[in-house]
């Protein structure tokens, strides 16, 4: 319909044609006020590889990342204006470039190549720049300043992103148990948190005192038992109200 705008990514080849075209679904802030939310993750092929796109604040939902990656995307293109706020331009940063993304990636075993906005805006919105490549690994391969227009250029290895597998052992395809994550696909208002977030709560403490230990295994599990009762017994003098201990395997 002439009256429904999206906010559209294009693919566009060496020849110039079209070969894939995503919408952006996670409508951020005052999206709504112009944009229709899409509905699709389309991949497509291409001779450099499998290629999704994402927009933006999409890279804040892990599903969403997800769904490009089980069909098969070896590379996900974000274009973003990831926006900031500070005082010095060279430090200019954003919790998707710092944590988000790479995570995005290390978890789908893909590439992730982002393209954002530098500079000031309408005299009004602040970006941080910071285009990069990330790799399978969650690591940045390539990042541009925070302050400046740049071209970056890096030569990918599609391999790498074939290969679900983290440290040797865990396949992120294979392991997968979509039986247990029903809860990911309802309806949200039809959901425990829904009604929970509705409601206004009144904890009877809303500032727990927390201890996160890390302790070491020597090898006798007895004597980690004992060590942990130990830490129980010293932090509960201590008014602790949550204690969480490490795995033991």
């Amino acid at each position: 319909s002439e009256n429904i705008f999206y906010n559209s990514a294009l693919l566009i080849n060496p020849e110039g044609q079209e070969v894939s075209r995503f919408r952006k679904s996670y409508l951020w802030h005052f999206d709504t006020h112009w944009f229709c939310a899409g509905e699709q993750y389309p991949v497509v092929e291409t001779e450099f590889g499998k290629i999704g796109m994402f927009i933006c604040a999409d890279g804040r939902l892990p599903e969403i990342i997800r769904c490009l990656s089980l069909q098969g995307a070896d590379i996900l293109l974000d274009l973003t204006n990831w926006v900031t706020s500070g005082f010095e331009k060279e430090t200019l940063t954003n919790p998707q470039v710092e944590y988000m993304i790479p995570t995005r990636a290390l978890e789908n075993r893909v590439w992730i190549i982002a393209a954002n906005k530098v500079g000031m805006e309408a005299k009004s919105i602040l970006y941080c720049g910071k285009s990069a490549v990330f790799t399978p690994d969650g690591q940045v391969a390539k990042i541009a300043s925070s302050c400046q227009e740049e071209i970056l250029f890096y030569e990918i290895s599609l391999e790498e992103a074939m290969d679900k597998s983290i440290d040797h052992k865990v396949n992120i395809i294979d392991d997968r148990r979509p039986e247990l994550y029903s809860e990911l696909v309802q309806p949200t208002n039809t959901l425990p948190i829904y009604s929970i977030m509705k409601k206004k709560t009144n904890p009877k403490n809303p500032n727990p005192l927390t201890a996160v230990l890390q302790i070491e295994f020597e090898g006798n599990f007895k004597k980690y038992l004992q060590k942990i009762e130990f830490f129980i017994n010293n932090l509960l003098e201590q008014e602790t109200n949550i204690i969480i201990f490490p795995e033991c395997d």
